[in-house]
């Protein structure tokens, strides 16, 4: 758990560097009445002299809507860049404080999904008060233009108003079979996203877009999740 397993990294016409922004996605899979014990391990390991060197920021997720995915609770522990977390995972090596943790988690619930992902692009605002996340699973067959369209997309009036922030991820080591993407959708509250949708979806000109975006992407599944506590001292705006 919570160990990096070095894939192999795909080559694409549009690649995120390794100086940006990295975020591996931890599923967990709880029952209910393991849930007190997950959460108090989560807090006790938070509150050790061990955490207080993290150099990144974690999100405790709650799954509201997952599909198929038997995961309850997701980590998303986001670093700064590459070197960071492989200096945060050799510090690790051994520690006292983070296999008490990892033992704890291992008896409260069930590892069921690893991702790497590495930062691409960034629109609307990013912030600390943002709760509510939307994920599109993306298998992108053609990275530069879809990236192109996304980017004349974002700079129409109605996207200018997006109430929340959009982030695209590169898949680099596991995730769903065939993703090579993930788009994140981040408001402050649930209710704000769909909103939104729901009114640009009667906008012509969205409409067009969105078209224009299935041309160079599939979407391969999406989920919501929440937002219940949050550790670190990175702050959400430097993941741009």
């Amino acid at each position: 758990m919570f160990l990096l397993r070095v894939l192999c990294l795909y080559a694409m016409t549009v690649t995120a560097s390794y100086a940006q922004s990295v975020w591996i996605d931890y599923q967990w899979s709880v029952a209910p009445a393991q849930e007190k014990r997950f959460v108090s391990a989560v807090t006790e390991f938070m509150s050790s002299e061990t955490f207080e060197s993290f150099p990144g920021k974690i999100l405790f997720n709650a799954s509201i809507v997952n599909g198929s995915s038997p995961a309850t609770h997701s980590f998303a522990v986001i670093y700064p860049n590459v070197a960071a977390m492989e200096a945060n995972n050799t510090r690790l090596v051994g520690n006292q404080d983070w296999n008490r943790f990892r033992a704890a988690l291992d008896s409260a619930g069930d590892s069921v999904g690893e991702t790497l992902y590495t930062h691409v692009a960034g629109f609307g605002t990013q912030d600390d008060d943002q709760r509510s996340w939307v994920g599109q699973v993306l298998q992108v067959r053609n990275p530069a233009n879809y990236m192109r369209d996304l980017s004349n997309m974002m700079k129409t009036d109605t996207m200018q108003a997006v109430p929340g922030s959009i982030d695209i991820w590169q898949v680099v080591a596991g995730g769903t079979p065939g993703a090579t993407h993930v788009a994140v959708f981040g408001y402050k509250s649930f209710t704000a996203g769909t909103d939104f949708l729901t009114s640009s979806s009667q906008n012509p000109e969205f409409v067009s877009d969105m078209m224009a975006l299935g041309k160079s992407r599939s979407v391969l599944g999406s989920l919501w999740t929440q937002t219940v506590a949050e550790f670190g001292p990175m702050s959400m705006n430097d993941i741009r």
